[in-house]
């Protein structure tokens, strides 16, 4: 019996044994905390935001555990680590959104997900008991509308006029006082546009990434609100209201297409055409030159004049030179007209339009392959792209015209009339590699400038080559039959070579998606 009473005396000692233990145990657990964020603006303060939400959700059990915290500002310092780390979590891409907070293994994502989890989360990643919170959990600072910056009802820019691009973020002082300050610019300079965008909208965080990487801006100065311009950027609300006025007084706030306009939601980088992207202008063009269509009506052409042989080649090089003008004019207009559209389209839709665009070139380049092999059986009439039947009509009756008397009078007019009409008509076939080319010219560059210009000037120059060199040997003596079968012997490798054209435009295309 004293036995037994002795046991039962040290029973309480070995309970608070025990307590004490599990106390220990618990102040021995380690933790790391991962919190991937995007702050937006100078003057706010997201990572004290986090903390004091850290705080008032689990800090009155937080020192259970030693705990280890690594905050990520992925709108400035970009987002890799957020990357893998939502590989490492098996986070669907299209899912994946800041701000996203770990704790050994779990996760939560979303400012509301996090305000509603955090406490029990903590407890399950960190194997402590779950005890609903007191009261109502702290929540991060809501987002309030930015009073005195209304958005720019016309933010289209006009060229040669000031243009402005302003990017900033609600319940932000700094882009209060900035807004401020663009007010009284506005004021001052009523030519000049204000292009306001809120960085809570739309797709305007990865237009200014975008912007960021064009104007090569410091990490630190990644945050609204800052204002792009023609050649430069103004960063922080005391540059903007120090640096605006003499900005737009100076000239370098003219709009001429400048980079950024391109993120800013006028589709695609607008940086000029570079050397490296001419050579497959040329080589676009040169093929073009070689399509059957283009060498046909020439050849048609050819036999109609033989009637004018000491003319035979000037008048041939005024068909060709009327030809080159046609061509540049409407593929001049075409890229005008999709650069127009690219300055209208942004985000999604612009993506889409490229991928459309894409898919576009694979089908022609499919149509091609299948005249590779048609040729080669000399199965012509199974051959795809190709002038229609009525159009082919149309220009051989346009040709002909050339014989009537009333023509010979007024030679050299009559045939710089056809060729623009031909060459209106045959661009329903040639045009296919134009539009493929204009597509590529849009997606690299964008922007209609001296160098598009001139990379449209090679592609037809490109062109007219094989049709001249073909005019040269006609006047020299070599007769249209031996030409034309020569022509005929190697359209399989000219419709191989459109093939892999219309092929390495697509794939340009949705590699720079």
């Amino acid at each position: 019996m004293r036995k037994r009473a002795g046991l039962w005396f040290l029973l309480p000692l070995w309970l608070c044994w025990l307590a004490l233990g599990a106390s220990a145990s618990g102040a021995g657990r380690e933790g790391e905390i991962l919190y991937f964020y995007e702050n937006l603006c100078a003057s706010c303060n997201a990572e004290g935001a986090f903390y004091d939400l850290f705080n008032s959700q689990v800090g009155d059990i937080k020192n259970q555990v030693s705990l280890t915290f690594r905050l990520y500002d992925t709108f400035s310092f970009g987002d890799e680590a957020f990357q893998e780390t939502c590989e490492e979590l098996g986070i669907p891409q299209k899912e994946r959104q800041a701000p996203l907070l770990v704790m050994d293994g779990l996760y939560l994502m979303g400012e509301d997900a996090i305000a509603a989890g955090l406490r029990q989360t903590f407890c399950e990643a960190y194997g402590l008991p779950y005890t609903p919170l007191e009261g109502t959990a702290g929540s991060p600072a809501g987002e309030g509308d930015l009073s005195g910056t209304p958005a720019g009802e016309e933010a289209a820019p006009g060229w040669g006029k000031p243009y402005l691009l302003y990017y900033y973020t609600a319940a932000c002082e700094d882009c209060r006082q900035a807004a401020g300050a663009l007010d009284t610019l506005a004021a001052r300079f009523p030519d000049a546009v204000i292009d306001r965008r809120s960085l809570l909208e739309g797709d305007n965080v990865l237009q200014i990434r975008q912007l960021f990487e064009e104007f090569a801006v410091p990490s630190q100065q990644r945050k609204a609100p800052i204002v792009f311009y023609q050649e430069g950027y103004l960063a922080g609300a005391e540059e903007i209201e120090r640096l605006a006025a003499a900005t737009v007084r100076s000239g370098a706030a003219d709009y001429g297409g400048f980079a950024g306009q391109g993120a800013a939601g006028a589709g695609p980088s607008l940086q000029s055409v570079t050397p490296s992207q001419l050579l497959p202008v040329l080589a676009a063009g040169l093929i073009n030159g070689l399509n059957p269509c283009a060498i046909s009506m020439v050849l048609l052409l050819v036999s109609v004049l033989l009637l004018e042989k000491r003319r035979l080649l000037s008048l041939g090089l005024t068909y060709i030179a009327a030809k080159g003008v046609t061509y540049f004019v409407i593929s001049f207009g075409l890229y005008a007209a999709l650069s127009l559209l690219e300055s209208r389209l942004f985000g999604a839709v612009s993506r889409f339009i490229q991928i459309a665009a894409a898919l576009l070139m694979l089908t022609i380049a499919a149509f091609s392959l299948w005249d590779f092999f048609a040729c080669r059986r000399e199965d012509y009439g199974r051959v795809r792209l190709q002038l229609p039947s009525l159009v082919r009509a149309f220009c051989s009756r346009t040709i002909e015209r050339l014989r009537s008397p009333r023509a010979r009078g007024g030679m050299y007019l009559g045939v710089a009339a056809v060729s623009v009409v031909v060459s209106a008509g045959e661009f329903l076939c040639t045009g296919q590699v134009a539009l493929a080319t204009l597509l590529y010219l849009v997606q690299s560059a964008g922007r209609v400038d001296g160098m598009s210009a001139v990379a449209l000037i090679l592609y037809v120059l490109a062109m007219l080559l094989p049709l001249t060199a073909l005019i040269l040997l006609l006047h020299s003596g070599q007769r249209v039959f031996t030409m034309s079968e020569w022509v005929r012997r190697r359209m399989p490798l000219i419709k191989l070579l459109g093939a892999l054209l219309f092929t390495a435009f697509a794939c340009y295309m949705l590699l720079t998606l």
